[in-house]
């Protein structure tokens, strides 16, 4: 089951940005629905509270917030780390956001094992 937090306020998304090491957000609108099965499964599948979280902000209903981070195109993916983004995605790519996603999230990984040398553990951060 989907672990995706759908945004409701500007002030919801900022917690969220402030409380998890690594926010996934997914930028769309109501025709971008080619991407929003596969964006569900990276969710479902990497989704670890306090470490990294998956949003996502329907731009139609949240202006402020899609004007914040200057989104001109949907769907826009961003991904924050420790609250300052670190990498931007435009357009359904999938293995492009695949790959940036599952980057950070063995990073992730690495960082709560408390060692970089590790790989085995990737599932305990």
């Amino acid at each position: 089951m989907s672990k995706t937090v759908h945004v409701e306020s500007p002030s919801q998304f900022s917690q969220i940005l402030s409380s998890s090491r690594v926010v996934v957000t997914d930028y769309w609108c109501g025709p971008c629905k080619t991407i929003a099965p596969f964006y569900e499964q990276l969710s479902s599948q990497l989704s670890r509270p306090n470490q990294i979280t998956f949003t996502k902000v329907n731009v139609d209903q949240q202006s402020q917030i899609a004007q914040t981070y200057g989104i001109t195109a949907m769907p826009t993916f961003m991904i924050f780390k420790n609250g300052k983004e670190s990498k931007r995605v435009r357009g359904a790519n999938p293995k492009e956001l695949d790959a940036a996603v599952k980057s950070l999230a063995a990073e992730a990984s690495a960082a709560g094992e408390g060692s970089s040398s590790s790989a085995s553990g990737s599932d305990t951060w």
